[in-house]
């Protein structure tokens, strides 16, 4: 394995880290619907300049009800995703948020049945119980079942479900249908994404502080760059490798969170996020390929 197979995708790791630790901050000076929307604003404009140079449009019409899908659930991941983390420490969330693989893979056993297997199994205890974990306090072992319908808990918990899902109807408009390109479809994403939360969400866009508005831009550059990182890592290196090294984000977020955010470091949510990530590194590199 060459160090530029290790390096890219844990960089992508530590940009999607400080991504969401620079986020909770931001988050506590604005609301989140002003935030999602400048936040897929400046994506937008910041993946354009790829995505005209490789831009494709071949066959594209076929697949506006699979790319309709895709957007509405990354859309209502994402908001999901930002309104439990306004509320919640980042580490914390990143045990929820973790768990999106496995969402995708329990989403392939239902509607690719050749993916069903004892792994899968396996992947699911593994991960109930890192959440379970992450919600224990003192030692009442019946308090995280009921912190989970917390609206923070289930919003975190429904975003990972969403954009796990997510994962397969995009796949097959990248692979399958060969419609686009990634490029593309992540400058479409953002560009439609932030459109429809503009519409329906209408933040109070004109009230926000130029400083937000740049540390937004600041922070939607980290994003573009896992995402660019990311993209070349699985271009260049080993799939398997790539993805799973990627999947270490959790650990990253817990120590950001603890060095930036002053957030505490516990037992509970050391062991959570440990596992979490184990199993999700796991899963991506020894599981199948949905």
């Amino acid at each position: 394995m060459s160090g530029l197979e290790l390096v890219l995708p844990l960089v992508a790791a530590l940009l999607g880290a400080v991504a969401d630790v620079v986020a909770k901050r931001l988050l506590g000076d604005m609301d989140t619907d002003s935030f999602l929307v400048l936040s897929f604003a400046w994506i937008s404009v910041l993946v354009a300049p790829l995505a005209f140079l490789s831009f494709e449009l071949s066959r594209l019409g076929a697949a506006i009800p699979m790319l309709g899908l895709i957007f509405s659930l990354d859309a209502l991941a994402n908001l999901l995703y930002f309104r439990a983390l306004k509320v919640q420490e980042a580490s914390r969330l990143a045990v929820f948020g973790g768990t999106a693989p496995v969402f995708t893979l329990l989403a392939a056993t239902v509607f690719l049945p050749s993916h069903l297997n004892p792994a899968a199994v396996t992947v699911v205890a593994a991960v109930a119980t890192a959440v379970y974990v992450v919600n224990l306090d003192g030692l009442d072992p019946l308090d995280p079942l009921r912190r989970m319908v917390e609206r923070r808990n289930y919003e975190a918990l429904l975003s990972a479900v969403l954009f796990g899902v997510s994962a397969l109807p995009t796949r097959h408009v990248l692979s399958e249908m060969a419609v686009t390109n990634p490029e593309t479809l992540y400058w479409m994403r953002g560009l439609v994404i932030g459109g429809v939360l503009l519409a329906v969400l209408r933040p109070r866009v004109a009230e926000i502080k130029r400083f937000s508005v740049v540390a937004v831009g600041a922070r939607a550059v980290l994003v573009t760059g896992y995402w660019l990182a990311l993209l070349h890592s699985i271009s260049q290196s080993n799939l398997v490798t790539s993805v799973a090294l990627s999947r270490t984000t959790p650990v990253f977020t817990l120590i950001m969170g603890w060095l930036a955010l002053d957030e505490e470091m516990t037992a509970p949510k050391l062991c959570a996020v440990v596992l979490v990530t184990a199993t999700v590194v796991w899963l991506e590199a020894t599981g199948p390929s949905v």
